[in-house]
Order: C-alpha cells, then sequence, then structure tokens
C-alpha cells in the first residue's frame, strides 16, 4: 500500500473543505506556524511564505504556500500537503 495519495490542487483544497478545515485555517482558528517567509518573486513588495496548520488535537494537518502582499492580502496559495483521516496526500500539479 502506498504511503500516500496525489491529488491535484482542487481536490485537496476540496477534501480540506468537506472536513471544514478550510474555513478554520482562514479564520485562523486553527494552530500555525510559519516555516519560512522570504520576499516574493510574482509580486513586488509582497511575500512568499510556506505555513504549517495543526488540528483541535494539535495533529499536523497540511502545509500551504501562500504569497501575501504587502496589505497582507493572500494573492496565491496552494496546498503542499494534508494529513487526513490517517491518509497522506500529496498535491501534484495537473498537466493540460
Amino acid at each position: 500500500m502506498k504511503e500516500f495519495q496525489e491529488l491535484g490542487q482542487e481536490e485537496l483544497v476540496g477534501a480540506l473543505k468537506k472536513r471544514n478545515y478550510w474555513e478554520r485555517i482562514h479564520a485562523n482558528a486553527l494552530l500555525s506556524r510559519k516555516r519560512h517567509e522570504v520576499p516574493a518573486k510574482i509580486l513586488k513588495d509582497g511575500l512568499s511564505q510556506t505555513i504549517t496548520y495543526y488540528n483541535e488535537r494539535s495533529e499536523y494537518l497540511c502545509t500551504m504556500h501562500r504569497v501575501v502582499s504587502k496589505d497582507g492580502d493572500i494573492v496565491h496559495e496552494d496546498v503542499k500537503d494534508a494529513f487526513l483521516d490517517g491518509v497522506w496526500y500529496k498535491s501534484i500539479k495537473k498537466l493540460s
């Protein structure tokens, strides 16, 4: 059995929404830790951030990448991976 499953970005976000985590992530209702922050390459004066989120039991939930404007607005974000219901999901980019 695979140690992880690969999901496209839309499916991974959908899995977080289905379990009501997506809303709590954006409401800052979950424990988080900023892992990395550097100037964004795609946005002048913006920041590229890698943030890890934890559920209510302080267990790993997911890692996200964001590009944030100097005003704090999220310009871009994607989920890198998530651990949901005992399954490790990794994000894949679908080829068009």
